[in-house]
């Protein structure tokens, strides 16, 4: 119940004190329950219980129920009521234009916002408080300690990792645009996923890979590598499959099909945006910005039906981020080929590929398209050199 300016102190018969309680009032008692329970039947929206006294159980639920607030207070009921008429209401001294931070925000925006003041709330994306920062909170702050796993661009990373202490890299990606304010250790090697050069790590340390560790190591190389078909898979990513099949107890084709069956499962569910992003990298050639998402599917037909819903997704996520050619890669890893979804550039990427646009006029079918590291990357710049300005429309 909301709470009014009105304080009422229930000294008299509980029947008589009811007549003289207004809805929203705040009522003052001891501890006769009675009093209580009319005072809350009458409308009081708050009761001060003096003497530090105890509240029945009954009275308890019957506020709980009516959503009356009881305070309870050591002061007998002269000095409580004399306290309250002494009282200033906060919302007559709150300011309430202040300077706020989120938990998520980049350290050198909060250290200017603290250049004017002393501290400030820290308040979730509800505006709920979570914490409170001051200056010294700042000058005793360590930056995170991040190693990037998989991938090596700014554009790629979490937010922030300008202002994290980058301890080293771990790809198999390439070599893009990350710096760094001094030495780290970076390992590249070209092989068909990440995993297996942290297999590698693992023998240099002399430390033995737990079994629950290699099955989702050995998910991921047959991911990559689409159960070791990809052009990208390497004679290094089979022994290493082999390996951790071997530790993890599992059958590496069976494996590999039961996680792709998984994941078309999830594929009629998800929102498109959700698909879309899921595996999606941002390239950047000239002045000219790409991306491109990945789906691997043993069941094609059951993302093949989400197209129309696919490129309407694409059209605003290229619209809202600035994307002059937004491409997504359907993977048939069955047959080997992919439903290549184009939004912007659509006839560059025709030409660039040597194959015909399907009706719909924003995809093409590749036979052999795989991969979008080793055989869709390297043709961007030949795709930002042929393209004309040309952007889809539905």
């Amino acid at each position: 119940r909301p709470l009014g300016n009105r304080v009422l102190v229930g000294a008299m018969q509980a029947e008589t004190m009811a007549d003289y309680i207004e809805p929203g009032c705040l009522v003052v008692l001891g501890d006769r329950e009675d009093a209580q329970l009319k005072a809350i039947e009458s409308g009081a929206a708050a009761l001060v219980i003096t003497g530090d006294l105890l509240v029945s159980a009954r009275t308890l639920a019957a506020a709980k129920q009516q959503g009356v607030m009881i305070i309870s207070t050591a002061h007998h009921t002269f000095t409580a009521v004399r306290l309250i008429n002494l009282s200033i209401s906060t919302q007559d001294i709150m300011n309430r234009e202040f300077d706020s931070c989120r938990p998520e925000d980049p350290m050198s925006e909060v250290q200017r916002t603290l250049a004017r003041r002393r501290s400030m709330p820290v308040v979730d994306a509800e505006g709920i408080l979570v914490g409170y920062l001051s200056r010294t909170d700042i000058l005793n702050a360590r930056p995170k300690r991040v190693v990037l796993v998989d991938h090596n661009e700014q554009s790629q990373a979490v937010d922030g990792i300008d202002e994290a202490e980058l301890l080293g890299i771990i790809d198999h990606h390439r070599i893009a645009d990350v710096h760094t304010n001094k030495p780290i250790m970076f390992r590249a090697d070209p092989v068909g996923c990440t995993g297996t050069i942290i297999t590698g790590l693992y023998h240099e340390a002399g430390v033995a890979i737990p079994r629950e560790v290699a099955g989702l190591l050995l998910a991921g190389l047959l991911i990559d590598t689409l159960i070791l078909r990809s052009p990208t898979s390497t004679t290094k990513d089979e022994r290493v499959a082999g390996e951790l099949a071997n530790i993890a107890g599992e059958d590496i084709e069976q494996y590999g099909q039961e996680i792709f069956a998984a994941a078309a499962a999830d594929l009629s569910a998800r929102p498109a945006e959700s698909l879309i992003t899921a595996d999606f990298k941002e390239f950047t050639v000239g002045d000219t910005k790409f991306a491109i998402g990945t789906i691997e599917t043993a069941s094609p037909a059951t993302i093949e039906q989400r197209i129309p819903e696919l490129l309407k997704a694409m059209q605003r996520i290229a619209q809202e981020r600035g994307y002059a050619s937004l491409l997504l890669m359907l993977v048939d890893i069955i047959n080997m080929q992919c439903h290549l979804l184009i939004w912007g550039g659509e006839q560059a990427v025709a030409e660039v590929l040597g194959v015909p646009l399907e009706p719909d006029g924003h995809s093409v079918i590749v036979e052999g398209l795989v991969s979008r590291k080793k055989q869709l990357v390297p043709l961007l710049s030949r795709i930002q050199a042929t393209m004309t300005g040309r952007t889809g429309a539905l």
